[in-house]
């Protein structure tokens, strides 16, 4: 009898343990697809500012270099490591990077990348503060997560001009810009275009 009561208390104790870890795999499965569902309607958003802005064509200065042509030279916005390149992996393979996400201190300068014109400074869900800035000829470059924006749309820029500072905005975890390039509406692997950036290097 105590053997057969010994051996019951084992297999409810077995039986809980398992109960524990379906709940916890059924948790972990609805928090996933919770969070895929965001980042979709993040992404939606972006994509449906993106075709609400108006851009058109801007004269660019004679002695200014055309995006198309800085491929490869151009540094990155800030200085900092990249934990997440373009194209990885996002919500378990469900979806990928559209663009990169530099880790930086909070309150570092963010640079424009290139000569332009900002399109779009304000708030968007999924990305907080976030600017994008014109460079003619379908080029566009986005900075993401910002703690502050330091131009309003209709500024021009220049290249290594301070536009923003890093910060966290946009339910970020911890502190970076996230960046993508546009050619035609289309993100492209920032780290074609750009080399690391030293510290506080303009």
């Amino acid at each position: 009898h105590d053997t057969l009561e010994r051996q019951r208390g084992e297999l409810q104790k077995e039986k809980d343990r398992k109960l524990v870890a379906l709940r916890s795999l059924n948790r972990r499965i609805a928090e996933t697809g919770s969070e895929l569902t965001k980042l979709a309607r993040d992404r939606q958003r972006l994509e449906q500012l993106l075709d609400r802005i108006n851009i058109t064509e801007m004269s660019v200065p004679e002695d200014s270099v055309p995006f198309k042509k800085m491929r490869g030279q151009l540094l990155l916005p800030v200085a900092g490591n990249i934990s997440q390149p373009f194209g990885a992996d996002r919500n378990a393979g469900k979806t990928r990077w559209g663009g990169v996400f530099i880790d930086a201190p909070e309150g570092e300068p963010v640079y424009a990348v290139h000569y332009g014109r900002v399109v779009f400074a304000d708030w968007l869900r999924g990305f907080g503060l976030l600017l994008i800035v014109n460079h003619g000829e379908g080029y566009m470059s986005l900075y993401g997560h910002n703690q502050a924006i330091n131009r309003e749309t209709g500024d021009w820029v220049l290249a290594g001009e301070t536009i923003a500072t890093v910060g966290d905005t946009g339910g970020q975890n911890k502190t970076g810009v996230y960046f993508e390039i546009r050619i035609d509406g289309t993100p492209s692997d920032p780290q074609r275009w750009c080399q690391s950036r030293a510290d506080r290097a303009a």
